[in-house]
């Protein structure tokens, strides 16, 4: 009975919080050192032990797991309606779940010079590449004619579109194939997209280089403005024996001709000048899960466009990507951390744990202070009987008896402690710092907690005159919290 409430409340929690995850992973941590203990004892049956791992198996690991799927899998199904406020955060095959399994695309979901097309990175929450129609250093006089090139999470927006050209005027192809040379130029400002030797807005590193995008409409571009479109996954045309791209299932890559650089963005903002963009730069090499583009046509010149229809879509892949989107939009944008927008070289890290220092209130400054000394008293202590140690020197009673307790001390010791290190650890690396500290860091302030006065109880029957020193500690207490 106890298991069947242990799987149910853990496929709650996993099912509710990331955070419940490691819990899962914490009780199965135990499990399994419980039945490491079990196969030490000879007095148990085969059967028995056998029984016992079916069933720890069946209620902690399979339950859990199915209470997750189900909830998800219901979710998931019930979504009937798209909000492009959200639904600009996922990939184009879960835009197409959202839209009645229609893609609006070229009929033959092949890629043309002369189209109007948008390009989403990959890796990105809705990072669609945008230019404005400002300096690409945030100055109020752009005297060098370059623009400002970011990832913007706006769909919607003209200024995502970008017309591919071609780079040689007597070509007979209109079918873009894969390592053609192109041009991207902006639909609004008319712009070429380029990459240079300067500095990016932000990143200040020497080998990484601005991406802008300068000219006119006139303009034609140098080797600056020409780009080798390279395919991630490419398909082969049933036309003619060239690779050509599809549009609906591609990942493409930009490489710069003259730059010897591959178009890539990354998860750093630009100031409030930027709009909060994410930066795009140009690096060589490339990191290629940030390099990757996905293409979508928006007008063809040289094709109709049509409402693809998607028949049959994989819920595990909806749910996968529900679940990994959902928690980069948590911490990235919904709870995003105000020291990363203001100044993009400030990243999360942990120098002011477990809290935020401008929380003034007495318990969140020091609520952590008696955890931690409970795990490092733990260690203390359990050192201290490991060097003390005599089998030799007691009565078979009193060495039964203090058995016993030691048993007890270690298996509540070191799983406590365990838990307490999974918690805090994932705490630490988590990138949000907009939420509440103290619901945050409260599973590992209780483990610990419960290590720190299972130690003090052990201490107390091994030494009964350190019952003195709890006025000591009292009074250490209340000279940290004042």
């Amino acid at each position: 009975m106890n298991l069947a409430h242990i799987g149910m409340f853990l496929g709650v929690a996993i099912s509710t919080k990331v955070l419940g995850f490691v819990t899962w992973l914490w009780i199965i941590c135990c499990s399994l050192y419980d039945t490491w203990n079990t196969l030490n004892d000879i007095s148990i049956s085969l059967f028995s032990i056998l029984k016992k791992i079916t069933l720890k198996f069946v209620f902690i690991i399979l339950i859990p797991l199915q209470i997750f799927l189900l909830i998800n899998y219901h979710q998931i199904t019930d979504f009937k309606i798209d909000s492009p406020e959200y639904s600009r955060y996922v990939s184009p095959y879960f835009q197409s779940y959202l839209r009645n399994g229609t893609l609006h695309t070229s009929k033959d979901h092949y890629l043309y010079f002369g189209d109007t097309i948008t390009l989403r990175h990959t890796a990105s929450l809705g990072g669609y590449l945008t230019s404005y129609n400002i300096s690409s250093d945030g100055s109020a006089e752009n005297d060098d004619n370059q623009n400002l090139v970011t990832l913007s999470p706006h769909e919607e927006s003209e200024w995502t579109h970008w017309i591919v050209e071609n780079t040689s005027t007597d070509s007979p192809f209109k079918r873009v194939r894969k390592f053609d040379n192109v041009k991207l130029r902006h639909k609004i400002t008319g712009k070429l997209l380029r990459a240079s030797d300067s500095s990016p807005p932000v990143s200040e590193q020497e080998y990484d280089k601005l991406v802008c995008t300068t000219g006119d409409i006139d303009y034609e571009g140098k080797a600056d403005e020409k780009w080798i479109l390279e395919t991630v996954e490419y398909s082969i045309s049933k036309y003619a024996n060239e690779e050509i791209f599809n549009v609906t299932s591609d990942k493409v890559q930009l490489s710069n001709q003259g730059r010897h650089c591959t178009l890539l963005g990354h998860d750093i903002r630009l100031p409030e000048w930027g709009f909060h963009d994410q930066e795009v730069l140009c690096l060589d090499p490339a990191m290629d899960n940030l390099a990757e583009f996905q293409i979508k046509v928006i007008k063809s010149e040289s094709n109709s466009m049509v409402d693809y229809h998607i028949n049959s879509f994989n819920k595990f892949k909806l749910i996968f990507e529900w679940l990994v989107r959902q928690y980069r939009y948590s911490y990235s944008i919904k709870n995003a951390d105000p020291r990363k927008i203001v100044n993009s070289n400030i990243k999360p890290s942990i120098e002011t744990w477990p809290f935020d220092p401008q929380q003034n209130e007495i318990v969140v400054k020091n609520i952590w202070i008696l955890s931690f000394i409970g795990i490092m008293l733990f260690g203390l202590f359990t050192t201290f009987r490991i060097l003390t140690w005599n089998p030799w020197n007691q009565q078979p009673t009193e060495r039964k008896i203090i058995l016993v307790d030691n048993l007890l001390f270690q298996d509540i010791g070191f799983e406590c402690c365990l838990g307490w290190f999974l918690h805090f650890y994932v705490y630490t690396k988590s990138p949000s710092r907009n939420t509440s500290a103290i619901i945050n860091y409260f599973p590992s302030y209780i483990l610990g907690f419960i290590v720190f006065i299972q130690t003090l109880n052990t201490i107390n029957k091994r030494f009964p005159w350190t019952k003195m020193l709890i006025p000591l500690y009292v009074a250490v207490l209340y000279k940290l919290v004042n």
